[in-house]
């Protein structure tokens, strides 16, 4: 093979891999991730507010409702990013993260459900939730995200 055929077939296999990744740059990842996270914070946030307002249970369990799709939703639209390589590992424990808080969520809903759901119960629902092992999880994998370059926090 000729000098020149080597060089334009490297250059055509290099075109190929450049054009064929969808892999997010760092400042691509941020501007993508930074802006839903805020959404999840603000949806905790009404959550907790209205939670501590909620005159009955059922309200109670439709704001649950609403909270844990919005966490799904936030995670699948994670899902389908393509993380930067040197973030991979937090990228997935992210939207794991996430994940596990709507679990939690769901079973506030469970409890709101039941006949012997109670205000007071209620109440704690949101401090409960705030200090659950996913939200802990959340928290350090934005710090992570933060300590290697990628301020998705703000």
């Amino acid at each position: 093979m000729s000098r020149r055929a080597l060089l334009t077939s490297l250059a055509v296999i290099l075109l190929a891999g450049a054009c064929g990744s969808n892999e997010l740059s760092k400042e691509q990842y941020v501007e993508e991730v930074a802006p839903l996270l805020q959404q999840a914070t603000r949806d905790l946030g009404k959550f907790g507010i209205a939670i501590s307002r909620a005159p009955a249970p059922q309200l109670a369990a439709d704001r649950a409702t609403r909270l844990r799709t919005a966490l799904e939703d936030t995670a699948d639209r994670l899902e389908e990013l393509d993380a930067p390589s040197d973030i991979d590992a937090e990228h997935e424990r992210l939207a794991s993260a996430l994940r596990g808080l709507s679990g939690e969520v769901a079973e506030i809903e469970d409890e709101t459900e039941k006949p012997v759901a109670e205000y007071s119960r209620l109440e704690s629902f949101y401090d409960e939730l705030i200090s659950s092992e996913p939200a802990r999880e959340l928290g350090e994998t934005v710090r992570a995200l933060e300590r290697s370059g990628y301020d998705v926090s703000s």
